[in-house]
């Protein structure tokens, strides 16, 4: 078994290759060698203008920005098995966020979301008792009827991706992201 955030690691530098030529976006995220690569940083999502501990709702494993500092898509990975209520708080505590931050060189760089910004997020389920069906035909459906608030992540620009196992996940969340960059 893989350490916990080990293939969010693995997925991070993946997508930092893919964009490194690339003067449209930039990568930030939360597993790695902070020595070895200087965006793999904290990242924070957020209600207010400023980040604290206090109005921080959630942390995030991957960031896609572009040079406008307007977030393009914004990634969640579970890598342990995960429950419906587990993979409804991560959604909902990252629609709740009206911006997000990343602490770089001992300060904040702040981003806000667009219109379009997608939110991912995927991980593993065990097929017991239906669960990937769950998600599909009744998890889904219902997050996308959610009203956001108004400078938040789109309720549906949310997308699920789970299967029986991580590394089928990840190989369906490199082809989504592939097609949304477009690099």
């Amino acid at each position: 078994m893989d350490k916990q955030g080990e293939l969010t690691g693995k997925f991070g530098e993946w997508l930092s290759g893919k964009i490194k030529d690339s003067t449209s976006f930039s990568v930030y995220y939360d597993h790695g060698d902070k020595n070895a690569h200087g965006n793999v940083v904290a990242t924070k999502g957020f209600v207010g203008d400023v980040v604290k501990n206090v109005n921080r709702l959630a942390d995030i494993d991957l960031l896609v920005v572009d040079s406008r500092s307007r977030i393009k898509m914004i990634i969640e990975i579970e890598e342990r098995s995960s429950s419906p209520k587990k993979i409804l708080g991560d959604v909902f505590s990252i629609l709740l966020c009206n911006r997000f931050a990343v602490r770089q060189g001992g300060e904040q760089i702040y981003y806000d979301v667009d219109d379009d910004t997608k939110l991912i997020v995927a991980g593993v389920v065990p097929d017991k008792g239906g669960r990937l069906q769950k998600i599909k035909d009744v998890i889904a459906p219902r997050i996308r009827q959610f009203t956001s608030p108004f400078n938040g992540v789109k309720s549906e620009n949310v997308s699920l991706i789970f299967t029986g196992n991580i590394h089928n996940t990840m190989g369906f969340l490199k082809t989504m992201v592939n097609k949304l960059i477009g690099v």
